[in-house]
């Protein structure tokens, strides 16, 4: 059944702010699991609701632009979500749970979800072959951001979701080509990933010197990015899939990326080395403070001028690194501080060189 907001006041749970047709009488019952809800440009222009809400479809059609969706407890979708116009957002949830299971969508308006401090509203989307599309200029914002259910992520936007809490996968999110999801704030990581992240677009973890990357769940997604955002930042040991390009991004002076140890790193794609800032003069990429090891299986690379003005230092330590591809590091001396320092420390460095039938070392 439809149902269609006509409200008088501010509250969901109110049957006579319901309709059964745009612009009819109310009293046609508070929406269930099984109602399709629609915004348009009649009724109170806040909606509000405690406790919880559900229904089936939810959709702001384009003639609410003055609506504003605010809330503190959770609800849940059973089917799409699709905003149009108008504003759809949290205040700050204590933990509650706002729940998508079918498709979502927005095309304009505002998805704010969270005021970002405390404990904010999670938003989970839990359906199975689901699309998840972002059509319009505006961002999509989430404090904590859980998928449990298999998501194709893509639009016409570059960025189609800013997390800027916590994420937790433990299903499936495909990431389209030319699209990127943002994990980036001051408290901003991992929760729970025992999922898998995939597809031919890009991940891009801004990472601290309190960032924790897990050593669970599977990374086979084209190009996962590190872009630092402190003086210092710790990778954990893992694996990343072989049609996995990661991708290091220093941004300011005087950076370092190091490497953890107590295990092998297995860089089973492609590991890349970014940076375009020419204020950076000094910049590291450090195996030896932990005596970490690395097993790249693609090209290690410094990306063509990557380092304008800065000197580039790489310390290999004392572990064992295996390179199956080829080592390419590329600087155009453009500048008399451009350097490129490598101390390869007292380990061993394992080249494999084209054309020639070895015996492989053992990959997980």
């Amino acid at each position: 059944m439809n149902k269609y907001w006509v409200g008088t006041n501010q509250y969901w749970h109110d049957d006579n702010n319901w309709a059964l047709t745009s612009g009819g009488a109310g009293g046609a019952g508070i929406p269930t699991a099984i109602d399709d809800v629609f915004f348009d440009a009649n009724g109170d222009n806040l909606i509000w609701f405690t406790p919880a809400f559900e229904c089936r479809n939810l959709t702001f059609e384009l003639s609410a632009s003055s609506k504003f969706f605010l809330f503190e407890q959770g609800g849940i979708i059973h089917g799409d979500f699709l905003q149009e116009a108008g504003y759809f957002g949290g205040t700050g949830g204590g933990g509650y749970v706002l729940e998508f299971k079918g498709n979502w969508q927005s095309t304009g308006g505002t998805f704010a979800i969270g005021t970002g401090t405390g404990i904010d509203l999670i938003c989970l989307f839990s359906g199975i072959d689901k699309t998840y599309q972002l059509n319009q200029t505006g961002a999509a914002s989430y404090q904590n951001f859980s998928v449990t259910g298999s998501y194709t992520f893509s639009g016409t936007r570059l960025v189609v979701a800013n997390i800027y809490q916590k994420i937790s996968v433990t299903g499936t999110m495909n990431i389209a080509f030319g699209k990127r999801i943002d994990l980036d704030g001051n408290d901003a990581g991992f929760d729970v990933f025992t999922g898998t992240i995939n597809g031919d677009g890009r991940f891009r973890c801004g990472y601290r010197n309190t960032s924790v990357m897990p050593v669970t769940g599977t990374i086979s997604i084209k190009y996962w990015l590190f872009s630092l955002q402190g003086a210092l930042a710790v990778l954990n040991p893992r694996t990343y899939e072989s049609n996995c390009e990661v991708e290091i991004e220093y941004n300011s002076n005087g950076q370092i990326f190091r490497l953890g140890g107590s295990a092998r790193h297995y860089f089973l794609g492609e590991l890349t080395i970014l940076c375009d800032e020419a204020s950076v003069n000094t910049a590291e990429f450090d195996c030896a403070s932990n005596n970490a090891e690395m097993w790249i299986g693609g090209k290690f690379d410094i990306y063509k001028d990557a380092f304008p003005n800065a000197t580039f230092t790489i310390k290999f330590g004392n572990g064992i690194h295996v390179f199956k591809g080829t080592v390419d590091f590329y600087f155009s001396y453009t500048s008399i501080s451009t350097h490129l320092v490598v101390d390869a420390g007292k380990g061993t460095i394992i080249l494999y060189p084209t054309g020639r039938q070895l015996i492989p070392l053992p990959v997980p």
